[in-house]
């Protein structure tokens, strides 16, 4: 997984406010970090369909997620998500919707049961007839199963807000796999999964997709090293080496300070 925050957990909930409840502060960014714009004032709600490649998208274009929250449970109204979006200031909120079971049973429910019974007759005698009446109430209760139906559905929202300019490379990177590895020959290398729009590199024109080989002459040996030799090439315009379709291409570009 690429997602730079991971819900701890996931919570069978009740609450009526459960975007505001269950929401956790990415690890990464606080609310008022100092790397994020201000919030724009306007937030953009987006349905999410599959979180790396969402992540992947926001983060190439400058957006930095501050928070999350997930939980499971019935269908809620996405209105909380709006209210807790302007209590954090996202500027984009990707929410997800994912049916999981539903829940089936019947509710016991128990009633009064109050019989009253009449009677009424003639008594005949030496001194003459005399008619009666009388009531009998008995107490008692009833009971009737209520029969129910919820569908519960695991509930994602992810808040973003813009990220100011800090420099360096842009690029984002993993380890190659085995079949990667094989097509390129080597060990040696990462993986550039995207490039940040108007970054040095996305100037230069590398792409997603591109293997990297080696920076300022350092050779990449796997994606734990891309941070350590791109740092060091801060301030300096240096040599990129980088495999694409086949074919060994080399891009010069200067690589800004990151702030």
């Amino acid at each position: 997984m690429r997602l730079l925050f991971t819900f701890a957990f996931i919570i069978v909930i009740s609450a009526c406010t459960p975007y505001k409840d269950f929401y956790k502060s990415s690890p990464y960014f606080s609310d008022n970090d100092p790397s994020l714009l201000p919030p724009s004032g306007k937030t953009e709600f987006v349905s999410g369909t599959n979180q790396d490649d969402d992540w992947l998208r926001l983060t190439v274009n400058g957006y930095g997620m501050i928070g999350g929250a997930s939980f499971v449970g019935p269908q809620v109204s996405e209105e909380g998500a709006k209210v807790q979006a302007g209590v954090v200031g996202a500027d984009v909120v990707v929410i997800y919707g994912k049916y999981v079971s539903t829940d089936s049973g019947s509710t016991p429910l128990i009633l009064p049961d109050v019989q009253t019974s009449y009677s009424y007759g003639s008594v005949s005698g030496a001194g003459g007839t005399v008619d009666y009446q009388g009531t009998t109430t008995t107490y008692g209760t009833t009971t009737t199963n209520i029969p129910f139906s919820v569908d519960r559905y695991e509930q994602t929202a992810t808040f973003w807000r813009k990220m100011k300019k800090r420099g360096g490379a842009g690029l984002f990177t993993r380890d190659m796999t085995q079949s990667e590895k094989q097509m390129v020959g080597s060990n040696k290398g990462a993986f550039i999964e995207g490039v940040l729009h108007g970054s040095a590199a996305y100037e230069a024109d590398i792409l997603g997709g591109d293997i990297l080989k080696s920076c300022d002459g350092k050779i990449v040996t796997n994606n734990e090293s891309v941070s350590s030799i791109i740092k060091s090439s801060h301030g300096k315009t240096v040599k990129i080496i980088l495999w694409r379709q086949g074919k060994e291409i080399e891009k010069t570009l200067f690589i800004p300070e990151y702030k």
